[in-house]
């Protein structure tokens, strides 16, 4: 029988200062500020810069245009924009809005909002616009803003590309020009939805969303990369979808894909689930993200895991990635029981948002729910959404921020670690106590 020497007392000492003086140079443990607002003319928070105090855009879509809203702050207030453009960014220093807004009588285009000055610029088209609204007139959509670099220098988006209408291309405006990253094509539809801090990666796609496509800037022009997923049965190499890139341009994710599609049930009763995917530009290499629930392979005609379908709204330097799970298909539930995610690279795991705010010490009462996820900041500080309070029945704007200032798992790891190593020398010592 072999024997395992016991720590002495000093050594236990020793071991346990140490750790303890460690653990105490770290952060120290607080919770990210969670601030809520009645969301102003029913508003969707839609962007969010980074760096601590965060600026947050949304749409009210009543007529107003959009709006901005400053962490710590209360009241919203109206910087305009009423093209047909839902999906306003922001740089990342907070001081550049990017979407379209009407730029001339009837006629949309890709523009930039700066903050200091408060006066909106257009950025141009491909020199087709088409018609939103039809033979009923209405604005002329030329060009859209979806992405926009941290110095709002580069904005990504798309254009039609032929005066019918039935055509858009992807496209990036930078150095006052507009780059169409699909001119060849004249049957294809793309849009480009996200770009890199330093607006050299732009991702999106040029013909169906399941098949994403990566752009590299080379100096003059863009170059296409397409990523691509090993198919967990099959093995096979499949197209993935590309709508989100990290701020460095390491990390592409995107949501479903019919190849990486997941069926059950039968053909007249058809049981889907489709999951989120990650790709590594560093290795070339893909994983699926899991989801947090167990599916159910045989649901009611109202069940919420039915035909999970996975949406992507942002990714990380590090991998962390949120996103949500479109359920139901066809059926009777509400998008306020959406399943709401967050996927970090490093531990391989997905949680439920609302199990993900609990666990960095968010106090949600037992009758709210995250129910729709919008945007996280490219430094990944801060993330904006909607959450629902069943016992009021009304959903608020949400903005999570500083969250790094919520220790890391290693942190509670290194002050277990020293209290572990300590406990030994107090038990020694009642011992001793006992005994005198």
């Amino acid at each position: 029988m072999s024997h395992r020497t016991p720590l002495s007392i000093p050594r236990c000492l020793r071991l346990g200062t140490l750790v303890l003086s460690l653990s105490a140079a770290l952060p120290a443990v607080a919770a990210p500020n969670f601030q809520t607002w009645a969301a102003p003319q029913n508003a969707i928070p839609i962007a969010v810069s980074g760096g601590g105090q965060p600026q947050m855009t949304a749409y009210t879509g009543s007529g107003s245009g959009f709006l901005m809203v400053q962490a710590g702050q209360s009241t919203w207030s109206t910087i305009g924009g009423t093209g047909h453009s839902f999906n306003p960014k922001i740089s990342a220093d907070g001081m550049t809005v990017a979407h379209a807004t009407q730029s001339s009588v009837d006629r949309s285009q890709a523009a930039l909002y700066d903050v200091s000055s408060g006066s909106w610029r257009a950025l141009g088209s491909l020199g087709f616009a088409a018609n939103s609204n039809g033979a009923s007139g209405g604005y002329y959509i030329e060009s859209t803003a979806n992405g926009i670099s941290a110095n709002g220098q580069v904005v990504v988006g798309s254009a039609y590309s032929d005066a019918s209408g039935n055509r858009t291309h992807p496209v990036v405006f930078r150095d006052g020009r507009v780059f169409d990253l699909n001119a060849a094509a004249t049957t294809q539809s793309g849009i480009a939805q996200s770009v890199s801090a330093d607006g050299q990666t732009v991702v999106g796609y040029t013909s169906t969303s399941a098949a994403g496509s990566v752009w590299q800037w080379n100096g003059s022009g863009y170059t296409a990369t397409a990523p691509k997923a090993q198919h967990p049965e099959t093995g096979a190499l499949v197209s993935i979808q590309a709508s989100q890139v990290s701020a460095n341009g390491r990390w592409v994710a995107g949501g479903s894909v019919n190849a990486l599609a997941k069926n059950y049930g039968t053909a007249f009763a058809p049981v889907t689930f489709s999951p989120a995917t990650l790709w590594d530009a560093s290795t070339q290499s893909a994983v699926l993200i899991p989801f947090d629930h167990v599916i159910d392979t045989s649901p009611t005609s109202t069940d919420v895991i039915r035909n999970m379908k996975a949406t992507v709204y942002g990714v990380t330097d590090n991998g962390t990635v949120i996103g949500a799970f479109d359920q139901c298909l066809g059926c009777s539930t509400g998008m306020l029981q959406t399943d709401t995610w967050i996927y970090q690279t490093s531990t391989g795991k997905a949680l439920s948002f609302d199990d993900y705010l609990r666990g960095v010490g968010v106090s949600l009462s037992a009758t709210q729910h995250v129910w729709k996820l919008t945007a996280m900041s490219s430094d990944g500080d801060a993330i904006a959404g909607m959450v629902f309070d069943s016992a009021t029945g009304t959903s608020s704007t949400f903005l999570l921020s500083q969250i790094s200032a919520v220790p890391e798992p290693g942190t509670w790891s290194l002050m277990a670690l020293g209290l572990l190593a300590v406990a030994p020398l107090r038990q020694r010592r009642k011992a001793n106590e006992a005994k005198v």
